[in-house]
């Protein structure tokens, strides 16, 4: 699982295995980033605001998809129209 979410400059994960390989991939299926070997974080800064999709495979073999929101930087109610 990952959090938080949503997310500005980091995707932090919770779990015991490391993650051999994690693709970002836009909501119309591009991929955008892609991490190796992953112990604990993402930076994910560079991303636009966006809703993306995460796709993991743990060191297991076992893969998995979940979707996340990246927020611009400017995340308060007041912002929002």
């Amino acid at each position: 699982q990952f959090y938080p979410n949503p997310a500005q400059n980091e995707l932090y994960f919770s779990g015991k295995t490391r993650l051999d390989n994690v693709s970002v991939y836009s909501l119309v299926g591009a991929k955008v980033k892609e991490f190796k070997n992953v112990s604990e974080s993402l930076n994910i800064s560079d991303l636009k605001p966006g809703v993306y999709m995460v796709k993991v495979t743990d060191e297991n073999g076992k893969t998995s998809t979940t979707k996340f929101l990246k927020n611009c930087k400017n995340n308060s109610a007041t912002d929002r129209t």
